[in-house]
């Protein structure tokens, strides 16, 4: 629960003090414009010397001073904040400046089926037999999620959004094929749908309007999350997966729905 006017100063400065050491000034930059979704307008603070803690200043002001709800400039702020390895120290302090006293019980660390939007996915014109197949797969990722299995629900959140978007582009084939992103073989010719990579299926249903830029970024970011169904990837990457990372995975399925239950025809 809200229960004061948050300090969007004090919140910029103290993410920005820890961003500056952990990230690049595009990553910041790229997940600023995807969650925050507003016009930076160059907010300067002659007290910051590092660049990435100024920019993470100014989209944080710029935010503040938007015309935006105050509870809308709180969610925007939080879901920025999400998409970070922050430590809880940090994440402690932005919640208090914010305002949100953060519960304590179990629900906490689970999840609830009810949140996705089924009235937006019954929307999606996909065959129906898919959909049944669909829907209980979405059961299976929050069991796995509830029961602390992070890494299995992450790699069927990726099985999910490929279904939905091949099942999307196979009901639309002349306008995915006819996009520029559609994936071609060395003859020129564009790929039967069921050799499309994941990649693939995420750049047209963006490129045909079916999903906004913002989704389209995310979905990587879950694509990249699934890809660690091969050890040696996550070996790589070093990612280890905790309910926050499920729980960001689940907010970008989430999203694709909404934006296919909209914008899909």
């Amino acid at each position: 629960m809200i229960s004061k006017t948050p300090n969007f100063e004090l919140i910029a400065i103290i993410l920005g003090e820890e961003l500056k050491e952990k990230s690049r000034v595009n990553e910041i930059q790229r997940i600023a414009k995807a969650t925050l979704k507003i016009k930076p307008l160059g907010y300067f603070n002659k007290n910051i010397t590092s660049h990435r803690a100024q920019l993470v200043y100014d989209w944080i002001m710029s935010l503040a001073n938007s015309g935006l709800p105050l509870e809308e400039k709180i969610k925007r702020c939080i879901y920025f904040m999400e998409q970070f390895e922050l430590s809880q120290k940090t994440k402690d302090k932005v919640f208090k400046e914010l305002g949100i006293t953060q519960k304590t019980d179990t629900k906490e660390n689970s999840l609830d089926i009810k949140e996705v939007n089924f009235r937006n996915f019954k929307k999606i014109n996909i065959e129906p037999i898919l959909v049944e197949i669909l829907e209980k797969r979405l059961i299976e990722i929050e069991k796995c999620i509830n029961s602390g299995a992070y890494l299995s629900s992450i790699i069927m959140m990726g099985s999910f959004l490929e279904g939905l978007l091949l099942s999307v582009i196979s009901s639309n084939p002349k306008k995915a094929n006819q996009a520029k992103t559609a994936p071609k073989n060395k003859d020129g010719k564009v790929k039967n749908f069921h050799e499309w990579k994941l990649q693939d299926l995420i750049s047209v249903c963006h490129e045909c309007g079916w999903i906004e830029v913002d989704v389209k970024d995310f979905s990587i970011l879950l694509r990249n999350c699934r890809n660690m169904i091969h050890p040696y990837h996550q070996l790589r990457k070093g990612i280890y997966p905790d309910l926050d990372t499920a729980k960001i995975c689940w907010e970008v399925l989430n999203a694709v729905i909404n934006d296919l239950g909209s914008k899909y025809p």
